[in-house]
């Protein structure tokens, strides 16, 4: 015996024990003693005769009992020598215990069952050391209820007949010894090598044990492995394993001291077996714990029980109560593997294997077979060029018409020709012997060709299908090796002993990956007296728990004090690489990375008699009652069904090296719900018949938990995108939402439901990952983590403004009336719960009737049934910190692709049906309410400070060699920026024909939000650093020449640009090196690019509201969603705004008050400072006026604000204008009058703009269209790589060209001016007119308000244009029909959309630069020394420091736009489509103008700089596109289709290449990468030239007269007023009724008209010879001027003029020398002339010659600007750098149009390009180019010829009549005349090709001939007196009303005199603009209940 390992233990002292042992020893050295056998049985009939009044004779009969077998035993005592000490060995070689159920019967049989064995049991024990060993080497057993059962009655009535009898002794003498000494404990080692054991529980479950290598001594417990084996339920021969513990080690030495009991093991692992039903093994596990108590209390006293007592009965042992919690000792729990699983279906787990496995296989095979593809085409060419005397059909040699026949006379096959080895055979068919001889040398041919093709074509093949085949062997083989080989090297655990196999064979997962996984490692888990101490459990639970009475009793009540060490928590689904959660498991992390500590209290109230439920046990075999009734062989057990509740107040710290990670996808979802079914497996079905509440109600129920992780190195929460859980690749990466430093998340932190889960962090990013995983084999092979394995490729937002707070927040409602059968939105709610203690649970036995079990609701008054959820994102902290957001394209596509996958999943049922049903699962039984059905409402909210957004696009400088990145895009700045949204269910009932309710129709629709923009900046951004671009080297490499002029755009010195060594406070500010990352290229580059950010915009509030307006429900959910969250909506007092710019305004002016005051006390005598503080003052009062009106919503007109004076100066001068009006106007003006302040707007979608200042330059202008360019481009190429694209194709050729109807005539001038003037009198009610429209309705859907915008355009440096209007107002209103409505699911259709545009006063300014600067238009502002200057509000209405300025006044005008819905008129019958066209309608009441010659030229300077612009290399393309669809037919489009799917193939294999490349290998990724994005720009330039052309070629020849566009511009008066250079007017213009009028379509056919009806020029010098320079010569009713023309689509590019009218009225012209030397010197003054009007100049002059010069030049800079498309020879040559695709150009497989988009050469030169594909790319590239610059050349003199020359069949000009009067001075005053009548015959040109330079010669010469013929009326005029304008009545003629443009000015916002009036009433109540104001907010009806509480206070957690 060995007893080395064995502690010291001191000898006893005791002298008796001592004497004792000397004298044995002294008598007795040695004693053994052997028995060989042993037999001993105890089995008994049952004394109890009745039970509970019921004979139990029938059971009695059976004896029953227990026996046991010793073999072999005996026991050896060896004395020392001096006889003080000995050692007693005991053994026993075998024992066997056998159960007896019938004695008589199974004696007979001999079938005593065993239920315990054990062999070679050895017991020794040492005096000397007082050790004691017991050694088992195996155990086994199989132990059941009723095996319990009989060796307790046994041995119950053996103790008591034993214990009977010894009383009888004591009482008649027998004395034993009371006393009893206490010895002290043995020293005592207990060694089990190994034990078994089947344990059967009630139920029939049986559970396998397996215990191995224990050894137990008086301080500790060790063993190798501890296990517990279920049966498997798909093989029930078979075990599972369940509950596993490996290398156990237990110390409790110092137990009962301050250290606790240590518990360690090497792994522990609970696993529950695919589809095993563990609850029914718990729950039978705790009835057979009670089933044992309850017959211990059966067999107390069996033997004294009254046999003749028929009531003998036992009671069931109902549940205890708990006085007062246990006091647990300290445990500590150590294990370095915790983990939690539940196993998947291992046939689906291999079939997921399999199909993974297989779609990376196929890849590599379509690639294997394409490669094949492409050799075999280029063998099949070679064998046709050697064949020439075969014929060729489809790659393939046809068989010669006399080829001769093998021997069984068939044709001979490839196989058969290698046979016979040129072997031949006569054919029967009789031919002549030349023809033989002609077929014996085709056939040798065609032999030779049979045998080629054999072996350079059909062999390949065949090994190519046998690699495949091969190749999918391996990799299944590979994968299964790596598979076996990860198992073997993860499994540390002991192996199973052969033994218990043999007895239990054991089925294993294996490689089998869990479906469910909870894995700890490194744990510890400390357990000790709560913190609060046990005392004080009623208030922890008060105030944790929701509120529980102190003084509730409980059945179980557990506080416990938790303290949890790990160095990783993760919690994994199926094998997917990234986990669902996963804290710690850094490299560096130790045991305390993750600690979670506090007071966990599992708590179950005291039941109630309603809540009781039993498990019927049955002890015996025999018993077989079918009523289950209750004896001694069979009994109840009692069990509760009150809930168990888990109170919790934890912290988790994690200090981590890694960040915690959640992750989340669409496409785990099925995965997920098939792991919440699997779940039902934990947990007992529910008995009470209640309906099933959500996980909501359930959570909260349950669980009251206060929980806050404190994560120093962050949360990285992962959204990954598609529909493979195993894609992480590109765009399936989807977004990483990343909180960092110190994020914290509170769980419950507050205990209020709307405060349920708070994240605070110093930092929040959404960026863009990138996965290192190339494939998914990665993920078979190696299993790889994701999270370990990614890194940050793009950052798309980012807050940093301290501190950064997540919110997400709940409130709940239910139905105030339970029973309520009323819709949602109709039926009154409370928010007022049931407490959570006051709900218990009802067993279905307890019903007295049907009724009750039908209706019973244990829920009732917890059960939520309306669920409002917020979410919050606030970041408003931090003086130097931002928060900013840098979009770019790819973000945009990679966000919805992302976004389109919640949308996408299907959300099918998982495994639900009859193969897959699992009658023990509640997944099975009950459905639970879905979370989406309950969700009514949902609020967003985010509250930011310092914004910085950006949208930027990179892109090549320009299409040249090395033409270098750069970037374009838009940035703003916001100061303050809030939005807050609140999306609710709208609906309503649906009602059958007989009005009865069929549903509801309910949807989240956002029905209120704000979007609250305080001081906007907004700047266009370019970019450029010094990085070749792909572009630039694809264009390198094709040849082209750079540009030198690419950094043009940054030598602009007056552009806010800064240098790489700039450290301008701007720059730091506007720059952000995170702008200029995009996805395809992550590269970063260092360098600081040359860059710079110029001002567009600038509003300092900028607001938008929703407001769908109240819903149709008696009980709106309005007023529950404020209380959701801090809302916001309610309390932006948005009609406040314009009294704070107000205020901003006068704090300026009072500033630069108090500032020119002190300089006025230094020098009192200055005038000028006087001067500008009278100015100031009178600024001061203007605006507090102006205050006034705005707190009442009004914002008023110039003319009604009170003025000093009645009349400006500038008003005096333009009142001295002509004032003519229409004689078609009427003279009464409709007004809407005023609305009620009250009534809320009706627009739904409000934008509010304050004080917009957008600035327009050219710098602006480039960049801007620049940056459209690149949009334009992007869209184009989505739609291109799209599916859409080749769909078109497709379309298109299969498609007719439609025949092109005529064009509708125009309506009468007539019916146009008075179509005009009712928009203008009644805009309002034209833009919402539905009389023409039957069952229609008007739904006013957007409002965009500008007030008091400017604008500002410069062409130079030294004046710029500045338009400031009152108010610009767009609106958009949708025409539906009636019976639609929104409750309606896809009904809504609407009819027509409408636009509507007011321009309310403008006025339009030419300041210049010096009086500018020297503040001689008084603008007083901070900004007044800066140029371009911004103006005040108030200067609107400062007409007087304005007027020399003022070029526009007071223009009001309004466009309507109509736009028809096509899919609606599709589907209508009978509707006439010609007259649903699109509508656009412009008009104006009047139209002031006045300038002189400088302001003039600015504009005109600022016009032309702006029109001018330099075309892009795109869109030089797309006119490449138009030019090859106008010049040239439509063939085949199928083969475009077929060329566009490949290039999309292409470019998809591209980028996933070049994306593997990047995370696979770095070097190859730095060495290829360049190569791959030449190769992609080349296909992208290929892939938009196509789709342009499939889009020109629909616009242009397939569409119908539906996309007809109308357009009509009206103004009733126009007047203009010409100033000399000091102010003077010298000549006034006044045109009445005029209007321009066109119907065009895409294909080129229009109908125009332009009509003036009259017109007066008036000279207004005082030396003026004739007052009225021109004026109608007769009245009448024809306009002065009217032109009508229609076109019809070209053809070749020509136009074609169907029919020109060109109409006079008869008119008189009266001009002098001085006047018409005005008008020249104010039209071409001599700055304009040198810089901009040359060419103006020229085309002036009378020279014939300098016509022609003229056109010549035109024709010359359209034939530059047209044919300086270098891109054209870009494309062609892009087809000669290609192996694949010029292949296919060259060989025919593609159209021809493609070589004509992308070649524009003939065949010729594109097959030489590919036969020559040997030569070097340059140079073949070049020669391509040659070549096409001669078609260049060709299309360019075709474009020339369509711009220069049209096809005329009429033009007409009609007869008229001319009074021509003429006063030269000098030499000029020999053609003078007066008064000469002119009679212009009619002029007519018909059926003529010409141009315009040709119309205009043969147009003078039709002039000439009649000047010719009316020279008698010329010297008749010379003799006529000159007349003065009195006899010219004319003019008095003219209507003097006009119409008045305050029509246009929405009079419903404001009422009438308003302006300037004092207002007793608050401004809140009176604010008179709506559109102004935040949403309505619905109030909800206040409900109290009585004895009710708010859920609030213990909703705690869900």
């Amino acid at each position: 015996m060995n007893n080395q390992n064995l502690p010291a233990v001191k000898p006893s002292n005791s002298s008796s024990q001592n004497t004792n042992t000397e004298l044995c020893s002294n008598i007795i050295r040695n004693l053994k003693f052997h028995l060989g056998k042993i037999k001993f049985a105890a089995c008994f009939e049952n004394p109890v005769p009745y039970f509970n009044g019921v004979s139990q004779s029938d059971m009695n009969k059976y004896v029953r009992g227990y026996s046991f077998h010793v073999h072999d035993t005996g026991f050896d005592i060896n004395a020392d020598s001096n006889g003080k000490d000995f050692v007693f060995d005991y053994y026993i070689s075998r024992v066997g215990f056998y159960l007896i159920r019938d004695f008589t019967n199974e004696r007979k049989q001999q079938l005593f069952p065993r239920f315990l064995s054990f062999n070679n049991f050895k017991c020794s024990y040492d005096t000397r050391n007082n050790s004691l060993e017991l050694r088992i080497p195996k155990l086994d057993g199989d132990i059941s209820i009723e095996v319990i059962w009989s060796v307790m009655f046994a041995t119950k009535i053996l103790t008591e007949a034993f214990l009977h009898e010894q009383n009888k002794n004591m009482s008649v003498g027998v004395k034993t010894n009371k006393e009893k000494k206490k010895s002290k404990l043995p020293r005592m080692l207990l060694r089990l090598d190994f034990l078994m054991m089947k344990l059967k529980l009630p139920s029939n479950i049986d559970l396998a044990i397996e215990l191995d290598s224990l050894s137990v001594t008086n301080t500790t417990a060790e063993f190798r492995s501890f296990r517990v084996y279920a049966v498997n339920p798909h093989s029930t021969e078979y075990w599972s394993p369940m509950l596993i513990f490996t290398h156990g080690n237990v110390k409790y030495s110092n137990y009962g001291n301050a250290e606790p009991i240590d518990i360690s093991f090497s792994s522990s692992r609970l696993e529950i077996p695919f589809e095993y039903v563990f609850y029914q093994t718990f729950d039978n596990a705790r009835a057979f714990h009670k089933a044992i108590n309850q017959i211990k209390l059966m067999f107390k006293n069996i033997l004294f029980i009254d046999p003749n007592d028929k009531n003998f009965s036992i009671p069931i042992i109902p549940p205890s109560k708990v006085d007062k919690p246990p006091k647990i000792p300290k445990l500590r729990i150590r294990s370095k593997l915790f983990k939690f699983c539940m196993h998947d279906d291992p046939f689906e787990v291999q079939f997921t294997k399999c199909l993974l496995m297989g779609t990376v296989e196929q890849k590599i095979r379509l690639a294997k077979l394409a490669a094949f593809e492409k050799y075999r085409e280029k063998i099949e060419r070679k064998l046709e060029e050697r064949y020439t005397s075969s014929k060729f059909e489809n790659g393939r040699a046809k068989v010669p018409e006399y080829y001769k026949l093998n021997r069984n006379g068939e044709k001979q096959t490839t196989t058969t020709v290698l046979e016979n080895d040129k072997r031949t055979q006569l054919k029967t068919d009789k031919r002549s012997h030349l023809v033989n001889e002609i077929s014996e040398n085709v056939d040798d041919e065609y032999d030779n060709y049979l045998k080629d093709y054999h072996q350079y074509v059909e062999i390949p093949k065949s090994r190519v299908l046998s690699n495949l085949s091969e190749s999918w062997i391996l990799r299944v083989i590979n994968s299964r090796n790596s598979s076996s080989m990860k198992d073997n090297e993860n499994s540390s655990d002991p192996r199973v002993r052969k033994e218990f196999l043999d007895k239990y064979p054991v089925m294993v997962t294996g490689d089998v990956p869990p479906l469910f996984s909870l894995s700890i490692k490194d744990l510890e888990l400390n357990l000790d007296q709560p913190s609060f101490g046990l005392d004080k459990y009623p208030d922890f639970l008060y105030g944790v728990g929701g509120q529980i009475p102190k003084d509730t009793e409980y059945g179980i009540l557990l506080p416990v004090h938790l303290d949890l060490y790990s160095s990783s928590v993760e919690i994994q689904l199926k094998d997917y690489p990234l986990p669902i959660l996963a804290f710690g498991g850094g490299q560096h992390d130790k045991y305390d990375a993750i600690r979670i500590t506090g007071d966990l209290v599992i708590a179950e109230q005291m039941y109630t008699p309603d809540e009781m439920r039993y498990n019927f046990v049955p002890f015996v075999s025999q018993y077989n009652d079918i009523h289950q009734t209750d004896n001694l062989y069979a009994f109840h057990v009692s069990r509760t069904m009150t809930n168990v509740k888990f109170i919790s107040k934890l912290n988790t710290h994690v200090k981590s090296k890694r960040p915690a990670v959640i992750s989340w996808a669409s496409a785990i979802q099925p995965a997920l719900t098939c792991m919440m079914n699997s779940f039902d497996v934990l947990s007992k079905p529910p008995i009470d018949r209640s309906p099933s509440i959500g996980f909501w109600d359930k959570i909260p129920l349950l669980f009251h938990t206060k929980w806050t992780f404190d994560c120093e190195n962050g949360i990285d929460l992962f959204i990954k995108a598609g529909s493979s859980p195993y894609d992480y690749l590109g765009e399936a990466a989807g977004f990483l939402f990343r909180w960092s430093e110190n994020a914290v998340l509170k769980i419950n932190s507050t205990g209020k439901p709307e405060e349920f889960l708070r994240i605070e962090s110093g930092k929040f990013e959404i960026d863009i990952p990138s996965f290192h995983l190339s494939s998914t084999a990665d993920i078979l092979l190696f299993q790889s983590e994701a999270r370990d394995l990614y890194s940050v490729l793009k950052t798309l937002i980012k807050l940093s403004s301290k501190p950064v707070i997540w919110n997400l927040g709940f409130s709940f409602e239910r139905n105030l009336d339970t029973k309520t059968t009323r819709h949602p939105g109709f039926a009154p709610r409370t928010k007022a719960f049931k407490p959570h203690y006051l709900v218990r649970l009802k067993n279905p036995i307890t019903f007295k009737d049907e009724k009750d079990k039908k209706t019973h609701d244990s829920y009732s008054g917890w059960r939520s049934d309306y669920i409002h959820m917020a979410v919050t994102v606030q970041s408003k902290g931090g003086t130097y910190t931002h928060n900013s957001a840098h979009l770019t394209p790819l973000t945009f596509s990679r966000f919805f692709r992302w976004w389109n996958t919640f949308h996408e999943s299907l959300g099918l049922p998982i495994k639900g049906g009859n193969l897959f049903s699992n009658k023990e699962l509640i997944s099975c039984k009950m459905k639970s309410p879905k979370f989406g059905q309950h969700l009514f409402s949902i609020s967003y909210q985010i509250d930011l400070s310092a914004v910085k957004l950006a949208h930027i696009y990179r892109h090549a400088v320009d299409l040249r060699a090395n033409s270098k990145v750069s970037f374009t895009g838009l940035k703003c700045l916001i100061d303050k920026l809030l939005v807050d949204i609140h999306q609710s269910k709208r609906g309503r009932v649906v009602l059958d024909k007989n009005m009865m309710e069929m549903g509801q129709a309910l949807s989240l629709r956002m029905t209120k939000g704000i979007l609250d923009f305080e001081g906007t900046d907004l700047r266009i951004v370019n970019s450029e650093f010094n990085e070749t671009s792909p572009a630039g080297m694809l264009a390198k490499e094709i040849g082209l020449q750079n540009n030198e002029s690419s950094d043009a755009s940054f030598d602009d010195v007056s552009s806010i640009s800064y240098s790489t060594v700039s450290q301008d406070s701007c720059f730091n500010e506007w720059y952000d090196h995170n702008d200029f990352i995009e996805l395809d290229s992550p590269t970063v580059y260092e360098e600081i690019p040359k860059w710079k950010a110029i001002k567009m915009a600038h509003t300092p509030r900028f607001y938008y509201v929703r407001d769908l307006g109240n819903s149709s429900f008696e009980y709106p959910f309005d007023e529950v969603q404020m209380h959701t969250h801090a809302c916001q909506i309610d309390k932006r007092n948005f009609s406040q705004e314009p009294t704070k710019i107000a205020d901003t305004r006068i704090a300026q002016i009072r500033q630069l008050l108090d500032i020119k005051r002190s300089i006025l006390e230094k020098e009192p005598k200055s005038k000028s400072i006087q001067l500008q503080i009278n100015q100031l003052e009178e600024k001061l009062a203007k605006i507090l006026q102006l205050k006034g009106n705005f707190k009442e919503g009004v914002f008023p007109r110039f003319k009604d604000l009170d003025k000093k004076d009645t009349e400006d100066a500038a008003e005096r001068e333009l009142s001295r204008c002509i004032s003519s009006a229409s004689s078609y106007v009427a003279k009464s003006i409709a007004t809407t009058g005023t609305i009620s302040p009250i009534h809320p707007s009706t627009y739904k979608n409000r934008f509010i703009i304050y004080n917009i200042e957008a600035v327009w330059d050219t710098r602006t202008k480039n960049l801007f269209l620049n940056y459209i360019d690149r949009v334009t481009d992007r869209r184009s190429l989505v739609f291109s790589l799209s599916h859409k694209a080749v769909k078109l194709a497709e379309d298109l050729s299969t498609k007719l060209e439609m025949d092109k109807q005529n064009m509708p005539e125009g309506e009468g001038y007539e019916s146009e001016l008075q179509s005009s003037t009712v928009l203008i009198e009644h805009f309002d009610q034209m833009l919402h007119d539905i009389s023409m429209i039957e069952d229609g309705r008007a739904e006013d859907t957007y409002l965009m308000k500008f007030i008091y915008p400017q604008f500002r355009v410069s062409g130079t440096d030294n004046a710029c244009l500045l338009a400031m209007a009152n108010q610009i107002v767009a609106r958009n209103v949708e025409i539906e029909l009636a019976g639609y409505s929104a409750g309606y699911v896809d009904t809504d259709v609407p009819i027509e959309s409408r636009w509507g545009l007011t321009v309310s006063e403008l006025n339009l300014y030419v300041l210049e630069r010096q009086k500018a600067l020297k503040n001689e238009y008084q603008i007083y502002s901070p900004s007044d020394n800066i140029w371009p200057p911004s103006l005040p509000f108030e200067m609107y209405y400062s007409s007087e420091n304005m007027k020399d300025a003022t070029v526009i006044w007071n223009l009001t005008c309004g466009m309507l736009v109509n736009n028809p819905n096509e899919l609606h008129i599709g589907y209508v019958a009978g509707q006439d489509n010609n007259a649903l066209k699109e509508n656009i309608r412009v008009a104006a009441p009047m139209v002031r103008l006045r300038a002189n010659s400088k302001q003039y030229a600015a504009i005109l300077d600022c016009a032309l700089s702006l029109i001018k612009y330099q075309k892009t290399e795109s869109q030089k393309l797309k006119q490449i596109v138009k030019k090859l669809v106008k010049f040239s037919d439509i063939g085949d489009l199928n083969q475009v289709a077929r060329y566009i799917e490949n290039l999309q193939q292409e470019i998809r294999q591209l980028e996933r290449c070049k994306e593997i490349m990047r995370i696979s290998d770095e070097d190859s990724y730095r060495k290829n990468n360049t190569a791959v994005n030449v190769e992609l720009e080349r296909d992208f330039l290929h892939l938009n030239a196509l789709a342009g052309y499939l889009q020109e070629i629909k616009s242009v020849r397939y569409n119908d007269s539906y996309d007809m566009r109308q357009l009509l511009l009206t103004a009733f008066n126009v007047e203009v007023q010409l100033l000399t250079d000091d102010g003077k007017p010298f000549l006034d213009l006044i045109a009445v009724d005029s209007f321009y009028s066109t119907m065009q379509r895409p294909d080129g056919a229009s109908q125009n008209q332009v009509c003036i009806f009259d017109f007066v020029a008036k000279d207004n010098h005082p030396a003026a010879k004739y007052k009225t320079v021109i004026s109608r010569l007769e009245t009448g009713e024809k306009p002065l001027c009217f032109v009508d023309w229609s076109l019809l689509p070209p053809v070749g590019g020509i136009t074609i003029m169907q029919k020109r009218t060109i109409d006079f009225a008869p008119i008189r012209l009266q001009i002098d020398y001085r006047l018409a030397k005005e008008i020249y010197q104010f039209v071409f003054p001599n700055s304009c002339v040198k810089v901009k009007s040359a060419a103006i100049i020229s085309s002036s002059s009378d020279d014939e010659g300098a016509v022609d010069d003229l056109f010549e030049t035109m024709s010359t800079e359209t034939e530059d600007s047209d044919s300086s498309t270098d891109v054209l020879s870009t494309s062609s040559s892009m087809t000669s750098g290609r192996t694949s695709n010029s292949s296919l150009i060259g060989s025919g497989k593609v159209h021809r149009s493609l070589g004509k988009i992308l070649n524009r050469s003939s065949v010729r030169s594109t097959s030489s390009a590919s036969v020559n594909m040997k030569k070097p790319l340059k140079e073949n590239s070049k020669a391509v180019a040659k070549d096409n610059f001669r078609t260049d050349d060709n299309y360019a003199e075709m474009e020339r010829r369509s711009n220069l020359y049209m096809l005329g069949n009429v033009i007409m000009i009609n007869p008229m009549k001319l009074s021509f009067t003429f006063k030269g001075k000098g030499a000029l005053r020999l053609i003078n005349v007066s008064n000469m009548i002119l009679d212009i015959p009619k002029i007519e040109f018909g059926n003529t090709l010409i141009s315009n330079e040709e119309f205009l010669a043969l147009l003078r010469v039709k002039i000439l001939k009649i000047a010719l013929k009316n020279v008698p009326r010329f010297i008749q005029s010379k003799f006529k007196s000159d007349d003065d304008d009195s006899h010219n009545k004319i003019q008095s003629e003219v209507a003097a009303a006009s119409l008045n443009p305050d029509t246009l000015i929405d009079d419903s916002k404001m009422s009438s005199g308003s302006a300037g009036n004092s207002r007793t009433t608050s401004a809140k109540s009176r604010f008179l603009d709506p559109d102004l104001l935040e949403p309505n907010v619905e109030r909800l009806k206040k409900i109290r209940s009585r004895h009710s509480v708010s859920r609030g206070s213990y909703h705690s957690t869900l």
